[in-house]
């Protein structure tokens, strides 16, 4: 590894969006990533310092700026959606960024530093996959899951485009052309733009929120002016020594963050968890194929009253058969759940066991829950 390579490294390393997990980060499927690189070179135009030279010039003057000694292989997509991306085919010695015809329209070449600074910065935060990875997660709350890890992958990437970019008004060019679609005839007005953030009570449940690739533009152009502050930006921009350490910054972020999107995918977790935990412990009473009175007020207490009464309902109506398949299914969201909650599943379950005298491992794989990866 040369010495450019390892300072960007180190360099995202110290500026990764708390929530963005590198564990969770790795590339997905080479072989439709390699796929995907190989229809865009059919598709698209490459950016040489001939065919696009204000593009080519952009990508150079950022990848002096970030030390990055890998050029990447840059292509112009004809594409309506004002949106760029990055993909690593086979290993991270190679990058491909495409950019939208209409986002190199929409942006002045300065202004262009900014989003190829973001997609390099996917490459060095080691984020993987293709634009269409997502839509084939295998149930909703593994699809939700996904979406949330790249909402938080795009925070981390802001910060590098913003070192690409090295001025705060650029980027919020950028995300306010963004969000209208107007070159021209558009003032810097960044107060009115993060006000946007700003809802009634009837406003803060937005579930479709939790769909969306990523955040909403008003929240990563505030996330990204927070960042901004920080001792890390102005070091690693050459500004200077001063403004507050990014540990002190970050959980703000990560409040609001939560506070206005991600915070509800935990309540959805924990409803997953009691789903789970509801029908697991129907079938651990239902283990002898009889519920005693006994048994159905642990269960209550487990679960609540109004919740046992309804699964115990069910299986008299359905059978254990069909409530079996309830927790079979229950169980596998769980699988993509996060480590605490599974653990927490694990030792509820267990503990729920001893009381009912039943061995919880012999109702769910519990070994499966404790050796699955986070996304």
């Amino acid at each position: 590894m040369s010495n450019q390579q390892a300072y960007f490294d180190k360099t995202c390393s110290t500026i990764r969006f708390h929530l963005d997990d590198v564990v969770n980060t790795s590339p997905r499927d080479q072989r439709s990533i390699a796929d995907f690189v190989a229809h865009v070179s059919a598709t698209a135009l490459r950016v040489t310092e001939s065919t696009v030279p204000h593009v080519h010039a952009s990508v150079a003057w950022v990848i002096k700026r970030l030390a990055i000694d890998n050029s990447p292989e840059v292509s112009v997509q004809n594409n309506t959606e004002s949106n760029a991306y990055a993909l690593a085919p086979g290993s991270h010695d190679r990058l491909v960024v495409v950019v939208n015809s209409s986002l190199v329209q929409l942006l002045a070449e300065r202004e262009l530093d900014f989003v190829i600074g973001h997609e390099l910065g996917h490459f060095g935060m080691r984020h993987g996959g293709t634009p269409e990875d997502s839509r084939s997660e295998g149930s909703e709350f593994a699809f939700l899951r996904r979406q949330s890890v790249s909402r938080c992958q795009e925070v981390s990437a802001d910060r590098i485009g913003l070192l690409g970019a090295r001025s705060i008004n650029v980027a919020a060019n950028v995300i306010m052309k963004m969000a209208s679609g107007l070159g021209e005839g558009i003032r810097l007005d960044v107060a009115s733009f993060i006000q946007q953030l700003d809802r009634s009570p009837d406003e803060m449940s937005r579930d479709w929120e939790l769909a969306m690739t990523h955040p909403s533009l008003p929240l990563r152009l505030w996330a990204l002016i927070q960042f901004s502050h920080s001792r890390e930006y102005n070091e690693l921009s050459d500004k200077g020594t001063f403004g507050d350490d990014l540990s002190k910054i970050e959980p703000v972020i990560v409040e609001r963050f939560n506070a206005l999107g991600d915070g509800r995918l935990s309540t959805y977790e924990e409803e997953c968890h009691s789903t789970a935990v509801m029908w697991s412990g129907l079938m651990m009473i239902m283990d002898d194929n009889l519920i005693e009175q006994s048994e159905q007020e642990a269960l209550a207490e487990l679960v609540g009253d109004s919740h046992a009464k309804k699964a115990i309902q069910f299986v008299r109506e359905h059978g254990k058969a069909a409530a079996k398949r309830k927790c079979h299914a229950a169980v596998a969201d769980l699988l993509k759940a996060s480590e605490t909650i599974r653990q927490k599943y694990i030792g509820t379950v267990t503990r729920f066991g001893e009381i009912v005298d039943v061995n919880a491992s012999d109702i769910v794989e519990l070994d499966l829950l404790k050796q699955a990866k986070d996304l």
